[in-house]
């Protein structure tokens, strides 16, 4: 086989383990925090949503992904994120913390799984609590939309690092070959 073969097959190669690792890793890492963890506090929304029936079906299974906070401290104001986030749709969740409307609001990402669907959708959970000690939930479907994005970007971020790294390699083989 020729040589200019071999080498673009070992590119691709090359583009496919590293969009596999940086793909799986940072979800696998997240998944495997949280199931160590074992936070139960969206475990309200959660139940309620494996109980109801939707138009996708019944919830099968569900794993988070990601989780972010923004909450009132002692002196100013915190926010913490682990794992893979969804953009907030309504970001005055942010403006009510500042505005001192509510003491925090905190947000879980889940990868569920629905009866009648082949692959999995995104579903974000808000909790807000209010100064006077209420807590009240908003559940978003987001849907397949985030999951095609982020594998879209770790494509496009694999394929640019394995360019990047072989073109950097073939130079600095030339410059040696050169003597320089």
């Amino acid at each position: 086989m020729p040589p200019y073969r071999l080498r673009w097959r070992r590119w691709i190669l090359q583009w496919i383990a590293t969009s596999l690792f940086c793909g799986l890793m940072p979800t696998a890492l997240a998944v495997t925090y949280y199931a160590l963890k074992k936070p139960s506090d969206f475990d309200v929304p959660l139940n309620s949503m494996r109980d109801k029936v939707s138009p996708t079906g019944r919830l099968l299974w569900t794993v988070r992904i990601g989780g972010k906070s923004l909450y009132r401290a002692n002196i100013g104001t915190r926010a913490t994120s682990f794992g893979i986030n969804v953009e907030e749709r309504d970001s005055q969740r942010a403006r009510r913390v500042w505005d001192e409307d509510l003491v925090g609001t905190y947000q879980a990402t889940f990868l569920a799984h629905a009866g009648d669907s082949m692959l999995p959708t995104v579903v974000t959970i808000f909790r807000d609590v209010t100064t006077e000690g209420a807590t009240s939930y908003t559940t978003e479907i987001r849907g397949r939309k985030p999951i095609l994005i982020y594998v879209v970007y770790t494509f496009l971020g694999s394929a640019t690092a394995v360019a990047f790294l072989n073109i950097g390699n073939a130079i600095s083989r030339r410059r040696r070959r050169a003597g320089v």
